[in-house]
């Protein structure tokens, strides 16, 4: 159907254009709540929705969890603790980051909320092109990892390369489905 990441990223982008995301992000939260690993972890990492991607800053009012952001940084994802004193600042690439302290052991972390445009069964997903979610995630290795995708935009295969990594589970509006 698509032979390249690029068509894939162009497509992705217009369907998500038509898409009520609000409601999408609502339907995904109620999903993801309902989901044990949700509920038992204790730290888990967000991003800052820009553009269409999904929403789940609502997360933030649950103070029983620790919540990280990704801050980008020379390319790669330095990781920041999220704390509602702080708040947001933008960042270097226009997306809001948290103002807080760097969070180094890596292996604290529960769970990895991943944006994404678009994503196959097998957990693969195309995003803006970087890389930056990739290298990041040869960085931790055994933390869970999931996409919120609409359902829509879930495809059985994706063209993926040597160096993309799969996520472990995929958030649709409907369900959680496991890729491993």
């Amino acid at each position: 159907m698509f032979d390249s990441k690029d068509s894939l990223r162009i497509h992705s982008k217009e369907v998500r254009k038509k898409l009520d995301i609000n409601q999408i992000s609502s339907r995904m939260l109620s999903v993801l709540k309902k989901w044990n690993f949700y509920e038992d972890s204790k730290v888990v990492m967000l991003y800052y929705p820009i553009n269409t991607e999904y929403n789940f800053l609502d997360l933030l009012n649950d103070s029983s969890k620790t919540y990280l952001f990704p801050k980008m940084s020379n390319g790669d994802i330095d990781v920041i603790e999220y704390n509602q004193n702080l708040g947001f600042k933008i960042g270097d690439y226009g997306i809001k980051e948290p103002v807080g302290l760097k969070f180094e052991n890596y292996s604290q972390i529960d769970l990895i909320i991943t944006p994404a445009l678009c994503a196959s069964k097998d957990g693969f997903r195309i995003g803006y092109g970087k890389g930056c979610y990739d290298r990041f995630f040869n960085l931790v290795a055994t933390t869970k990892t999931i996409v919120p995708i609409h359902s829509s935009l879930l495809y059985e295969h994706i063209p993926a390369e040597k160096h993309d990594i799969p996520v472990n589970f995929i958030l649709t509006e409907e369900s959680i489905i496991s890729c491993d």
